[in-house]
């Protein structure tokens, strides 16, 4: 199928949902997870580990989204390589309450992320 096909399509059915999966404890994400986005919401710290590529062979292109609307902060982290846009940074990062990080997995073993209220 062309781009031209896909983009068509887009904007005929209009933007994708992101169905959301509240999760209030530390957990590692799985394969039904790409497409979806994590939600933290209560007043404890917790960490969430994107599953790495030698146990959930998630295609590239998988985008799974993560958002801190809580009292409490919240680490990402991986034991493949993540790169925090725009700095090139890699290694877990922290989200403070009210933000939003996206990642993107572009090979493998790398995940590219970017998005806001992220240290």
């Amino acid at each position: 199928m062309s781009r031209e096909w896909f983009n068509s399509l887009n904007r005929a059915l209009g933007p994708p949902e992101l169905p959301q999966i509240v999760m209030n404890r530390s957990e590692t994400t799985a394969l039904g997870d790409a497409g979806t986005h994590w939600y933290h919401n209560d007043g404890s710290s917790y960490t969430w580990t994107i599953a790495p590529n030698a146990s959930v062979r998630y295609p590239n292109g998988t985008e799974i989204e993560f958002v801190c609307n809580a009292s409490a902060s919240l680490t990402l982290t991986t034991s493949d390589t993540l790169i925090w846009l725009p700095s090139g940074s890699t290694g877990a990062r922290t989200l403070a309450n009210k933000a939003r990080a996206r990642a993107i997995k572009v090979d493998n073993t790398v995940w590219l992320l970017d998005g806001v209220g992220i240290t």
